[in-house]
């Protein structure tokens, strides 16, 4: 993976000389293994000239689902050690949705050493459960789930979102309908995000930013190794045309730690995560110099922090994290 900062964020902080630059992750071409079908039926596509991915299902009569996990360089990254981050725009299309329980959804997967029956489901969908009593429900919906061994794991629902069977989803659109009628359900678009903290041993899943849920990764034992997967999935008598539902802009990579200056006194202190592998803290006099200096003393760790404490006198600095 292509580990080089493209370009950098100059943060509108500025202490008696000392600028604060934040750096930014660089993108990078990803390859993808064979993909992984549940039916023949179901398949998932990936143009690495346009970056875009295409699922397509043509069976109306059961649960289907085909994925493509991360392969080459990248993959080496999704470790419960190195904290990282993925992200993926889903594109769903309207569609007039049976009732009794079908759906369509895509999203990202994380695997566990590669077992089906261990992963983190974070996934937008449509659906429509009317006529199988409970909520009566259907519309759009965010989905955070994890399932050990077949068993689900039970996550903590951030923002606004609800539990449900252990998962945690967040409601975007819908309504309720005690008839198994048929529902049209509106084109949906949005950016799913895993992020994984490697202190707190947790991965937290996101809808346009906002929190969906958190799901400790504890109970799958000390540096499991990890593989994620961009999947789509459907079924209960859903019949996907082609080229209705696609995702893109996918990307993953270490976290980009934020920066933080804090002015105490005669001194400025820098801080940023210690999840923030690989990251070190540079300056220069000048903001287009190519000599940019590691700063000293070294950083000391407060709880889950670097930090440098930096007298303010002298001449003018700019600080930024690189890799």
């Amino acid at each position: 993976m292509n580990k080089s900062l493209k370009h950098f964020i100059i943060l509108p902080t500025v202490i008696a000389g000392f600028v604060l630059i934040l750096a930014a992750p660089a993108q990078a071409q990803y390859t993808f293994a064979p993909q992984v079908q549940s039916t023949n039926t179901a398949s998932i596509t990936y143009n690495s000239g346009t970056g875009m991915f295409q699922y397509t299902d043509t069976n109306n009569l059961s649960v289907d689902s085909a994925g493509l996990a991360l392969a080459g360089n990248a993959a080496n990254f999704i470790t419960a050690s190195n904290g990282w981050t993925a992200s993926l725009t889903v594109n769903l299309s309207a569609r007039s949705i049976p009732g009794n329980g079908p759906y369509v959804a895509m999203g990202l997967y994380l695997f566990i050493n590669t077992n089906l029956n261990n992963f983190i489901q974070l996934s937008l969908g449509q659906y429509n459960y009317t006529g199988m009593g409970g909520g009566n429900s259907y519309g759009v919906e965010v989905y955070i789930k994890a399932v050990t061994n077949l068993e689900s794991l039970l996550t903590t629902p951030l923002g606004n979102s609800i539990t449900n069977g252990g998962a945690s989803l967040q409601v975007l659109s819908g309504g309720t309908s005690s008839l198994a009628t048929n529902e049209s359900i509106n084109a949906v678009s949005g950016v799913l995000t895993l992020t994984n903290d490697a202190v707190a041993d947790t991965v937290t899943g996101y809808y346009n930013g906002a929190p969906v849920g958190r799901i400790s990764l504890t109970n799958w034992g000390r540096n499991p190794i990890l593989t994620l997967a961009v999947v789509g999935f459907s079924g209960y008598g859903i019949n996907v045309p082609a080229g209705t539902d696609t995702a893109s802009n996918f990307f993953v990579g270490l976290v980009a730690p934020q920066l933080t200056l804090i002015h105490s006194g005669s001194n400025v202190i820098l801080m940023w995560p210690t999840n923030g592998i690989g990251f070190s803290l540079r300056s220069s006099t000048n903001l287009v110099s190519t000599n940019w200096v590691a700063v000293s003393p070294a950083p000391f760790v407060v709880n889950t922090n670097n930090v440098v404490t930096n007298a303010i006198s002298g001449t003018q600095q700019f600080y930024r994290l690189s890799q």
